[in-house]
């Protein structure tokens, strides 16, 4: 109902709550796969999550650490935020601690070297070159202290070049990890493998029903990426808490408008019924 959806999008603002917000439609239908990976999509993004939380609990002690009456005093002075630190799916976060502890870097080099975020990737920096974005040089390169102190590593973090658009941009490019997006994507499989299987008809209806929900499910992710790490990257200047908010809002607007999309392309193409009336479904 309307309550329980206001309450799933507000409590958004918690990383993991946010990525288990499909959760209650999947048991609604059944759809066991789609549970289950939505659980271990949360769980494999804790290391990541749990440094967000970390830096914005950080910040919420020192917003009331004078209490309610300092609460608005503490929140004005608090510095804008330049430097956006690299938001690696390991680096800085305390997995990457216990690697080092463990004396396991040698061995985890191959996820240190898949470790990216998007602006180092080709495709981001083809978007990087399109909008002309530029990190800061900078005499001494700036580090973030993670809120976990000693089982943490320091965060290299970086400032843009240019207006605020381009900061934005800048900013969403360094917050957008590839493992974490890979995962994500791997939440849409059982979608399509549903469109295949439980889709009657020739050959040509099955593959039809496979491109269609391929569409919803490759709309889906693009939407969820960009909105999310735009929706924090707006807000990122004024604090660890406001970018999770940010990043909350994202969420919600992707999937209204993934909805949106998916009634478009069920529309445009006419799609035929399943079987299984879960397969017409995206999971997410």
């Amino acid at each position: 109902n309307r309550l329980e959806k206001t309450a799933l999008y507000a409590g958004g603002i918690v990383p993991t709550v946010r990525r288990l917000g499909s959760l209650p439609r999947l048991i609604e239908q059944n759809n066991g796969e789609g549970a289950v990976l939505a659980v271990g999509l949360a769980a494999a993004h804790l290391p990541l999550d749990l440094t967000q939380m970390g830096l914005a609990w950080r910040e919420g002690k020192n917003i009331f650490s004078g209490g309610l009456g300092q609460v608005a005093q503490n929140i004005k002075n608090m510095p804008v935020r330049e430097h956006q630190w690299v938001m690696r799916y390991v680096g800085g976060t305390p997995l990457d601690y216990l690697i080092n502890k463990l004396g396991l870097r040698d061995k985890a080099r191959w996820l240190e070297n898949a470790d990216k975020v998007l602006s180092e990737t080709a495709f981001g920096k083809k978007i990087m070159k399109l909008f002309n974005i530029k990190y800061a040089q900078e005499a001494n390169p700036v580090y973030v202290k993670s809120a976990f102190g000693k089982f943490s590593t320091p965060i290299r973090a970086h400032n843009i070049e240019g207006g605020y658009f381009k900061k934005v941009i800048g900013w969403s490019l360094l917050r957008t990890s590839v493992i974490g997006l890979f995962i994500s994507s791997l939440i849409e499989l059982p979608a399509i493998y549903k469109a295949a299987v439980y889709t009657e008809g020739s050959v040509v209806d099955k593959a039809k029903a496979v491109g269609v929900q391929t569409a919803k499910s490759a709309s889906f992710i693009a939407l969820s990426t960009a909105a999310i790490g735009i929706g924090g990257a707006i807000l990122f200047p004024y604090g660890a808490l406001a970018s999770l908010v940010g990043m909350a809002i994202g969420s919600f607007v992707s999937l209204e408008a993934s909805k949106g999309i998916s009634r478009w392309v069920d529309k445009t193409f006419n799609k035929k019924e399943c079987e299984n009336p879960y397969a017409k479904y995206s999971i997410v």
